[in-house]
């Protein structure tokens, strides 16, 4: 038997998201926390009841869950730009904002380049181009 919808639907999902959001935003603004918290994918996940795999059918899913993708993308969207913004206010938190932005959830972003070599296929067909004996 399969266990209940943790949320409901995409309306369900972005209420639960905007309330993590308010909470930590709250807890900030509350000038008796020292430490400042920070929103993070693993805390959302916490905060929502959901596993990675659940959240990865929401992301893949869209016949059985729709508008859940477009929901947690933009919830994804918020953390980078949490992460970002890190950077700019202390250099000495770029070695780690630009670990995180490395993550899948916090953008995926690569500093390798894109070669467009790494995407070319070259097929060489002999037929019609005179006798396969020709070029060897």
């Amino acid at each position: 038997m399969a266990r209940p919808r943790i949320i409901e639907d995409s309306e369900d999902l972005q209420r639960h998201i905007d309330a993590y959001f308010k909470k930590v935003d709250e807890y900030n603004n509350n000038e008796n926390n020292v430490v400042k918290d920070y929103y993070t994918w693993p805390d959302l996940l916490l905060f929502l009841g959901a596993t990675q795999p659940t959240v990865d059918r929401w992301l893949s899913d869209t016949e059985n869950y729709p508008g859940f993708k477009e929901v947690m993308e933009v919830a994804m969207l918020r953390l980078q730009s949490q992460i970002e913004k890190m950077g700019f206010g202390d250099s000495k938190k770029t070695g780690i904002v630009a670990f995180m932005l490395k993550q899948k959830h916090y953008g995926g972003y690569t500093d390798k380049p894109v070669s467009a070599a790494d995407s070319i296929n070259v097929k060489v067909t002999l037929n019609g181009t005179g006798h396969k004996d020709a070029f060897g």
